[in-house]
């Protein structure tokens, strides 16, 4: 069978930097940090006092009381991120199958906050006093179904439970289900709420987290002083549909394939080799458009693996000047990325991040 077309048409978030796609973006490109002391519970006998939490979200306004008391806070962040993604692509329902459309929504704990409230609940009262809609809110599926519910999408509606990957699961697992025919509408993404005292308990107990103070040197995993990370919480939601749809929209991102490898060090050929796949179904003039007009960044999740994007575009050129098939152009990509790897991390990391270290203790 061949495989299909598939773009995004809508795109939705909400996180500790914005409560929308354009928040965010603006506060991205004007360096605002996320990172601030923790609100959502007191800190005072706890280690940890620094986290990257949703701020001036009106959940009540935007769900109704009523519906998001039964909710844990990943789902609410879900569904607000999700309301946003649907309003942005426009989708008419009433024109879809909706056998058709189906949700994968990850998230990798569900409803922390829940089942802390239901421990305390239990042991001050009997644990048959917790509330009956405790299964449901901590369930971490419960996003994915919420959704699906919400805009009657009546297709596959699963949940991705892979830790820190489940976002990125989610993307390519929707974007395989199109491509592959199994549906012409996908939304998808992750939501995660989990600072509360439990998890974040949990964490510093594992030395995981950053115990500092400063927010603005919390979050510095490439640097000589970095000391942990930091506990954040949203959700962001794409939605996905069959090529087709590339002709009836102005918005749309016109992607014909998307990839995302989390990659982490000496995997970089496989990294390369998908972006060069972005690089091989998009002309040259549309890419230097997306850079120099939408700032487009194409971001590995591990790794500082910039300097090989534009290897890989270089290589892109090279083939406009000297033809090869994709398997040989592959190959090249492929050893160049396997060349550049080792030195490129070990400067970065022994000498970029030990500079780093200086000029912060100087300052």
């Amino acid at each position: 069978m061949e495989k299909r077309r598939v773009v995004i048409t809508g795109m939705g978030t909400v996180n500790p930097v914005g409560n929308s796609v354009s928040e965010s973006w603006a506060a991205a490109k004007a360096g605002k940090c996320g990172i601030g002391p923790i609100t959502r519970y007191d800190t005072s006998n706890m280690r940890v006092k620094l986290a990257g939490e949703v701020r001036g979200l009106d959940v009540d306004g935007l769900l109704g009381r009523r519906e998001s008391k039964k909710m844990d806070r990943f789902t609410q962040l879900a569904l607000i991120a999700a309301e946003e993604c649907m309003a942005d692509a426009g989708l008419n329902r009433e024109a879809e199958d909706l056998d058709r459309c189906g949700v994968i929504f990850s998230s990798g704990i569900g409803g922390f906050e829940t089942v802390g409230q239901a421990y305390r609940r239990g042991e001050e009262r009997g644990y048959d006093a917790v509330s009956p809609f405790m299964i449901p809110m901590i369930i971490s599926n419960m996003a994915a179904g919420r959704i699906a519910i919400q805009y009657g999408f009546r297709g596959m509606s699963s949940c991705v439970v892979t830790a820190c990957a489940g976002g990125t699961n989610a993307v390519g697992d929707a974007f395989r289900h199109i491509r592959d025919g199994y549906a012409e509408v996908m939304l998808c993404g992750g939501g995660e709420a989990a600072i509360t005292p439990l998890a974040m308990g949990g964490f510093t107990a594992m030395k995981a987290l950053y115990e500092g103070q400063d927010p603005l040197r919390a979050s510095i995993p490439f640097d000589a002083e970095r000391s942990g990370f930091v506990m954040g919480e949203g959700a962001g939601a794409l939605l996905f549909a069959v090529g087709a749809y590339a002709s009836q929209q102005s918005s749309i991102l016109d992607l014909h394939y998307l990839y995302i490898y989390p990659i982490h060090y000496l995997t970089a050929s496989v990294s390369c080799i998908g972006l060069l796949e972005l690089m091989r179904v998009l002309p040259a003039s549309r890419i230097l458009s997306y850079l120099g007009q939408n700032s487009l960044v194409i971001m590995c999740t591990h790794g500082p693996m910039y300097v090989l994007y534009y290897v890989s575009l270089g290589m892109f050129f090279v083939r406009k000047l000297i033809p090869m098939t994709d398997s040989v152009l592959y190959g090249w990509i492929a050893v160049a990325a396997c060349a550049a790897e080792v030195p490129v991390i070990w400067i970065f990391n022994r000498y970029f991040s030990y500079l780093l270290g200086r000029k912060s203790k100087k300052s």
